[in-house]
Formats: C-alpha cells, sequence, structure tokens
C-alpha cells in the first residue's frame, strides 16, 4: 500500500511582518523561496504604517498568516486562566523608577537595561497565542526566527522544536563600524552597552541554535 507522508510543517517568527512591497522586502523573498518547497506558516506582528498592499501579498504566498493583532479563528485550544492573587509591596511602588526598571530587567535575565529587548519580548508575550494556534495546526517540525535581537525568545519557546537561525547581519560587528562614526560620548556609550549585549545573544545563539546562518562582509 503506498504510504503518504505529510511534508513537515516550518514556523517562521520575526519581529516584523515579512512583506513586499515594503521595507522588510529582503525576508519576503527568503520566505517565497521557501514556501515554493515546504508547508510553511508566519507568526508576526503587524503595525499601522504598513502597506496593505504589501499584508495581501503575503497571505496569497502563506495562506497561514497569523498576525497579530488580526483576530484568530475560533479555536480548539483551551488556555488556562489564572487569578494573580499577590499584590507587590507598597514600599517597591515607591522605589525609583531606575531601581524598579533594573530589577525587572534582572528578573528576565537581560544582559543590562535594554529597553529594546523588553518590547521584543513584549511583542513575543503578544504573539504566543498566535504561536500555539500555528503549533497546533502542525508546523510544529521547525521554528525559524529572524535576526539576533530576538534571541531571549529563546528562553520562552518550547526548546524541542528544531531550531534555524537567519541573521541579516552580524548585529555585533555592525555596531562596532558604527561606534567609530559616533562623536558624542553619550552614543557611545550606550553602542558599548548594545555591542556587549549582542555579542553576548550572538554567542548564546550559536550554541543553543541547531542551525544558524548569517550574511555578513
Amino acid at each position: 500500500f503506498p504510504v503518504t507522508i505529510e511534508m513537515p510543517g516550518l514556523l517562521w517568527m520575526e519581529t516584523d511582518c515579512p512583506y513586499f512591497p515594503g521595507k522588510n522586502g529582503h525576508s519576503y523573498f527568503l520566505l517565497n523561496q521557501l514556501a515554493k518547497q515546504k508547508r510553511v506558516a508566519v507568526v508576526a506582528p503587524t503595525y499601522p504604517m504598513q502597506t496593505q498592499e504589501g499584508i495581501q501579498n503575503l497571505k496569497k504566498l502563506v495562506p497561514d498568516c497569523l498576525l497579530w493583532p488580526e483576530k484568530l479563528e475560533p479555536s480548539q485550544i483551551q488556555f488556562p486562566s489564572f487569578e494573580v492573587k499577590w499584590r507587590l509591596k507598597k514600599f517597591f511602588l515607591k522605589l525609583p523608577r531606575k531601581i524598579k526598571e533594573n530589577i525587572l530587567f534582572r528578573l528576565l535575565g537581560f544582559h543590562a537595561v535594554d529597553h529594546n529587548e523588553y518590547t521584543r519580548l513584549a511583542v513575543l508575550a503578544n504573539l504566543m497565542p498566535y504561536f500555539w494556534e500555528a503549533f497546533h495546526r502542525g508546523f510544529n517540525d521547525c521554528i525559524i526566527l529572524i535576526q539576533s535581537s530576538i534571541g531571549k525568545w529563546f528562553d520562552w519557546l518550547p526548546s524541542h522544536l528544531t531550531s534555524i537561525i537567519y541573521l541579516h547581519d552580524v548585529r555585533s560587528d555592525y555596531l562596532i563600524k558604527k561606534l567609530s562614526f559616533e562623536k558624542r560620548r553619550s552614543d557611545q556609550k550606550n553602542t558599548c552597552v548594545e555591542i556587549q549585549s549582542a555579542h553576548s545573544t550572538e554567542k548564546n545563539l550559536s550554541s543553543s541554535a541547531d542551525l544558524l546562518a548569517f550574511v555578513s562582509k
């Protein structure tokens, strides 16, 4: 008897929607090649400034597009509900904002106080219902993450998934080059913190991901 083997389902995730025409056209064309050969789902956020033409092109290319904040169709997935029964102590609420930020970022495992990292983690939190919906649809053989800037997502996603990281550039290398053009001391200090964080993330990714691909000069 003939045996039908279902093609593996790949899950593509990033912090920006890989649409074209638009600024993220390079991701779209990579996705275009992949979708011709594999079953692919896309989980990503959309923003008001993105062109509807580009979003529609993406949906034609990949029928399983799960884009936040678009409404998800009714699903069989049941998410547990819980009630937070604890409250922060009053003295904590009175602490200076900087101290509270340091505590929060330390608890989240950030290398330094990085508001961009925090924003990307907030994006992931919004994407998780869409991620589980894609997972439920069978796109659970491999996850593809774009750019090292979302390296922290690794700490919160299922560890058993085969993982591929694609980098448009090596960010720590780019930031080192950027540093040589900055004149203001405050800008140099901020860039040095970014370099340290990017280098640490890239090092962790190189040992955590199953496959790491990048383009760099």
